[in-house]
């Protein structure tokens, strides 16, 4: 298991470090490229507890100010060779400390994504070669690359090797693939993986896979409630009850859904899924008496761990404007970290 995050920590960093085209991405596909406008997703990721305590996992890091470099790519039907991609990734997981591997492994990454963007005999090449992946470091690092190019036959590769039980490893990265397209058929595939599956990295990626409620309906929410709720409430894993009580914040569909949120919000064991529940209300926007007394108390409670009562105050923040005893717990709490020397944040 402390392999597997380290290659998603990899992953994360070759995905989120590189920085912003300085044109929209183009969509690849077997007959032309088009232009398509740059997409930004909205993340519901509950607030990790190293760095930013609100920051998500999603692709944050980039640098406005920034440029990608120049890269000098084979000419259009040269054969795809992966060897340089997977060697560099391979280092950096060897040696996750290296800032000069590091860099290799990302400047290759991006210089694959750009053959991928810019010839499609590349890209079949390359989804070709997905499925024919034993290795871990390579598996991942192709479908972060993958996750990049906004084409509808990576989006079926990617759904057909994530309903394949037959090897783990992949199936993880095919839902990674999923993650990174942000498509709503994603949803049933996720939702079938989390009903069956028990590998704890596949189950972690089907969640992730599931994308946000825009253009959903009540009937597609529902199931995805039930699905959330069953994690928060029965599963041993604090990275899935985290996320769970994160996304139920935006899935829910009235004050019932929520009720699971505050649950744990007042009763989890892990200080994790707490401040994850705090942030799942947050992203709800309901001023429900029930969200309301359930974030004054994280907030006023001495004895709770700072980043819980931070997301609570922050929840408090976005749900104004609050009745009285609310809006005094917010007032002391701000207070408080004002004594602190924590002010000029909110």
């Amino acid at each position: 298991m402390a392999a597997a995050a380290g290659v998603v920590g990899l992953v994360c960093f070759l995905v989120g470090r590189w920085t912003a085209p300085s044109a929209p991405p183009e969509v690849v596909t077997k007959t032309k490229l088009v232009a398509e406008p740059g997409k930004t997703r909205l993340g519901v990721e509950a607030p990790p507890r190293q760095s930013d305590p609100r920051a998500g996992n999603g692709h944050a890091g980039e640098s406005r100010g920034s440029q990608r470099p120049v890269l000098a790519l084979p000419k259009p039907g040269t054969p795809l060779d992966l060897n340089k991609v997977f060697t560099a990734a391979k280092q950096a997981f060897a040696a996750p400390d290296d800032h000069h591997v590091a860099e290799a492994a990302t400047a290759a990454a991006g210089e694959l994504e750009m053959r991928l963007l810019t010839d499609p005999a590349a890209l079949e090449a390359a989804m070709k070669r997905f499925p024919q992946l034993t290795d871990q470091a390579e598996l991942e690092v192709l479908a972060a690359v993958l996750g990049r190019v906004r084409d509808p036959e990576v989006e079926q590769l990617a759904i057909r090797y994530a309903k394949d039980r037959s090897n783990l490893i992949r199936r993880a990265a095919a839902l990674d693939i999923l993650d990174a397209l942000d498509t709503p058929d994603a949803r049933p595939v996720a939702l079938d993986v989390l009903d069956e599956a028990r590998d704890v990295n596949v189950r972690r990626a089907a969640l992730r896979a599931i994308p946000e409620p825009q253009g959903a309906s009540q009937d597609e929410a529902a199931r995805v409630v039930a699905t959330l709720t069953q994690i928060l409430a029965n599963d041993l894993d604090t990275e899935l009850r985290r996320r769970s009580a994160v996304m139920l914040g935006t899935w829910a569909r009235n004050q019932a859904d929520l009720q699971p949120v505050i649950n744990h919000l007042i009763g989890d064991n892990s200080i994790d899924v707490r401040a994850g529940a705090a942030f799942g209300l947050e992203l709800s926007r309901s001023r429900d008496s029930a969200v309301l007394d359930a974030l004054t108390r994280a907030v006023l409670n001495a004895q709770e761990d700072p980043l819980v009562r931070e997301n609570a105050w922050k929840a408090l923040g976005a749900i104004s404007p609050l009745p009285p005893a609310a809006h005094q717990a917010y007032q002391a709490y701000y207070d408080e970290r004002e004594a602190l020397g924590e002010g000029g944040g909110g």
